[in-house]
């Protein structure tokens, strides 16, 4: 789990490969379900969650095909009011703190594993 802290918001991002959309089995919940719109297997899935004053504010789920990726230092990029992601093949922008996708590309055709501020 990867944690981020931006004013008065935490937010955290980790990997939910048990996640399965619509079952009431998930471990998590999600205010927001953002991905593909593929048959195929989502290779990510990251959960992440924004915290307020310690309480959790809002959640979303992004997932993607294409190849693996991990969280680390440069595959994310913070900004005061939204985030870019790289998740897979593509790459997810979503506001800080209420989890909004506010764009969302296919920037590679197999796996984006870094993200660089120009």
């Amino acid at each position: 789990m990867t944690h981020y802290t931006i004013d008065s918001n935490r937010i955290e991002i980790y990997e939910d490969y048990t996640f399965t959309e619509d079952s009431a089995d998930n471990v998590d919940q999600y205010d927001f379900v953002y991905s593909d719109q593929s048959e195929y297997h989502f290779s990510s899935v990251f959960g992440i969650k924004i915290f307020q004053n310690d309480l959790l504010f809002k959640s979303a789920v992004i997932r993607s095909t294409g190849g693996k990726t991990e969280i680390h230092e440069t595959s994310v990029i913070i900004e005061s009011d939204r985030f870019l992601i790289c998740c897979s093949d593509t790459v997810f922008c979503l506001s800080i703190p209420d989890l909004t996708l506010l764009w969302r590309t296919k920037a590679d055709i197999a796996t984006c594993f870094e993200i660089y501020k120009y």
